[in-house]
């Protein structure tokens, strides 16, 4: 994907290019099928975990540094209002609705922060390249404020949709920000520049890449039920075995947030894949991305073939 911008300057691009080794995924030079994205998604994680693992890890830890203070804080705030009035009841009602929404706003803004970071191995496996910590350190230098600020206007704009028309209103501007996250670290460009962009790559066809974001976040959502139902049913059965202690309580809470973030670690790699895919299909459909790496490759070689000889 980054490669086909650079498509014009083979020296550029020969320069950026690191030799491809054993194992490196992928991604057919074609317009790819529904199906295909989603195995393609999950394909990266598996080819590349330490990678997908360590940044998945260091996300979901992010957001838990700053949602836990927060929610607590919602918590403490809310102790100190009456409920023998129906003011009170309200605001608590509220303040519980908030701290919902602020923690989704946040989880969001790590969806799409992680959909950016990961971005260049998507790239990579597009390009024919091997992924690696020192690519995306590349890829990220000088831009690391835009894709926070795109992030957080994302999450913005997700929650605010979300709270006025539910999941309708999430659905009707994934079209929107879907690709924002790949597009404003390999484009190089500025927030609002990259939100105007995936709008256009999403073009007439916002419908596949809406499905397609659905098809992802329900294998998330199922997979992440299937993992809390197991650890509750574990929980409820420790807890009829050795009554409702308050050591216990605290074990089986800290316990199932370590199991909620390592299940975030695993999956939110998937999401973010899928959006650095979902850009590469939607630029092989649009702009050709796939013959302009097929020529870029072959000036590549070529230009190897005649420094050797």
């Amino acid at each position: 994907m980054a490669a086909a911008v650079d498509a014009v300057s083979p020296s550029r691009l020969d320069a950026a290019e690191v030799p491809v080794s054993g194992g490196t995924p992928s991604i057919p030079m074609r317009p790819l099928a529904i199906g295909e994205v989603i195995d393609f998604s999950w394909d990266l994680v598996r080819r590349w975990p330490r990678i997908s693992l360590s940044l998945g890890v260091a996300v979901a830890v992010a957001i838990q540094v700053v949602a836990i203070p927060l929610a607590a804080l919602f918590a403490l705030l809310l102790s100190q209002v009456s409920t023998q009035s129906a003011v009170g009841t309200l605001l608590i009602l509220l303040g519980f609705a908030a701290t919902s929404y602020a923690v989704q706003t946040l989880t969001h803004i790590g969806t799409a922060a992680l959909s950016g970071l990961l971005a260049p191995v998507a790239d990579d496996a597009v390009g024919g390249r091997t992924a690696s910590f020192r690519r995306i350190r590349e890829s990220m230098r000088g831009r690391w404020l835009a894709l926070l600020s795109l992030s957080a206007i994302v999450g913005v704009i997700e929650t605010v949709a979300s709270l006025l028309l539910s999941f309708v209103g999430w659905a009707a501007v994934q079209p929107v920000v879907a690709l924002t996250g790949p597009t404003v670290v390999l484009e190089k460009i500025g927030p609002f520049a990259a939100i105007r962009r995936a709008t256009q790559l999403s073009g007439k066809d916002s419908g596949r890449v809406l499905l397609i974001r659905l098809l992802a976040y329900l294998v998330q959502a199922l997979l992440t039920v299937a993992v809390t139902s197991f650890v509750g049913a574990a929980a409820i059965l420790l807890i009829s075995l050795f009554g409702p202690s308050t050591s216990l309580l605290f074990g089986l809470l800290f316990a199932l947030e370590v199991i909620v973030l390592a299940t975030n670690a695993l999956i939110a790699p998937f999401v973010a894949y899928n959006a650095g895919i979902l850009y590469a299909d939607r630029r092989m459909r649009g702009e050709g991305l796939d013959i302009e790496v097929l020529l870029a490759n072959r000036r590549r070689r070529r230009t190897r073939k005649t420094g050797a000889s």
